[in-house]
C-alpha cells in the first residue's frame, strides 16, 4: 500500500506497523507513484476530504483553517455514499432514457419499412392507372386520325372521279379537234359539210357537262369536327375517372405520427455527474 501521510509505499513487512491503533491517523491507498496528485498543492498535506460546496477533494488544514472551513467538508466515505447514490440515480435516469432512445429508433424503422411498403404500392396503382390513360391516348389518337383518313379517302375517290371524267372529256376534245382540222383540209365542199356536221356533234358530246367538269374538292371539316368531338368526349370521360381514381388513391388513410425526435433533455445522459474535482486553496 502506499501511506499518503508517510509519504511512501510499503511492502507487506513494512506496512504491518500501519494496522497498529498508533497508525489510525495515516490514510492507505493502492500503490501509486504519483503521491503529488494526492497531496494539497497550498500546504502540502494529504487530500483527505471532499467539499461538497466546490466539489473539491481538499486536506485536513484547508478545510479546518483554509477557504473552506465554512463549506459542506465530508469524509471521503461519507461523500462516496451520496455521490454514489446521486450516479445511481443519473445512471437510472439514463437507462431510461436509453430505452426509450431504442424504442423509438425501432419504432421509426418499423414506420419506414411500412412507408416504402405502402409508397410502393401507391405507385403500382399510380403507374397501372396512368398506363390507362397513354392507352386511352393511342386509342384516342388512333381514332382521330382513322376519321381523317375515312374523310381523306372520301375526298380522293371524289377527285378520282373528277380526274376521269377530266380525262375522258380531254381525249374527247382531242378528237375533236382532229376531225376539225381535218374539215378545215377538205378541199371537196360537200366533204366539207358534211364533216363539218360530224365536228359539230363531237364537239357537243365533248363539252357535255356529263363528260366532267374539274371542281375543287375538300375535307368535310363540320364532319370531321363532329366525329372528333364524339371521340373526344368518351376520351374526357375516361380521364376524369383516372383523375378521380388517383386523386382516392393520393388520400391520407391514417395520420403517422412523428416519432423520430428523442426526448432526452440537456444535462443527463449526456452530462456527467457531480464529478470529483481535485482542487487548490
Amino acid at each position: 500500500k502506499t501511506c499518503l501521510k508517510c509519504e511512501m509505499s510499503l511492502c507487506a513487512a513494512h506496512l504491518r506497523p500501519h494496522f497498529k491503533p498508533a497508525f489510525q491517523g495515516h490514510v492507505l491507498v493502492e500503490p501509486t507513484s504519483d503521491l503529488r496528485s494526492r497531496t494539497c498543492s497550498l500546504h502540502l498535506k494529504p487530500l483527505e476530504y471532499y467539499c461538497a460546496t466546490d466539489r473539491s477533494c481538499v486536506c485536513a488544514v484547508c478545510a479546518v483553517e483554509g477557504e473552506h472551513r465554512s463549506h459542506d467538508v465530508k469524509s471521503f466515505l461519507s461523500a462516496r455514499a451520496e455521490l454514489s447514490a446521486a450516479l445511481d440515480k443519473r445512471l437510472k435516469e439514463a437507462e431510461k432514457k436509453l430505452q426509450d432512445s431504442e424504442r423509438i429508433q425501432q419504432e421509426g424503422k418499423e414506420a419506414e419499412s411500412a412507408l416504402e411498403r405502402s409508397s410502393g404500392e401507391l405507385r403500382q396503382k399510380a403507374l397501372r392507372l396512368l398506363d390507362d390513360i397513354i392507352r386511352e391516348a393511342e386509342d384516342y389518337k388512333g381514332q382521330v386520325l382513322g376519321v381523317i383518313e375515312l374523310e381523306q379517302r372520301r375526298v380522293e375517290s371524289e377527285l378520282r372521279g373528277v380526274i376521269s371524267r377530266a380525262s375522258l372529256k380531254r381525249v374527247s376534245l382531242k378528237e375533236a379537234q382532229m376531225e376539225i382540222r381535218d374539215a378545215l383540209a377538205q378541199t371537196d365542199l360537200l366533204a366539207f359539210t358534211r364533216k363539218c356536221r360530224t365536228v359539230a356533234s363531237r364537239l357537243g358530246a365533248a363539252e357535255h357537262p356529263g363528260a366532267g367538269e374539274p371542281q375543287r374538292a375538300a375535307l368535310n371539316r363540320a364532319r370531321l369536327v363532329a366525329s372528333v368531338e364524339k371521340k373526344s368526349l368518351q376520351f374526357r370521360l375516361r380521364c376524369v375517372q383516372v383523375q378521380r381514381s388517383l386523386a382516392s388513391l393520393m388520400e391520407p388513410k391514417v395520420q403517422v405520427q412523428d416519432k423520430s425526435r428523442l426526448s432526452l433533455s440537456k444535462g443527463s445522459a449526456n452530462t456527467p455527474a457531480a464529478g470529483i474535482k481535485k482542487g487548490t486553496n
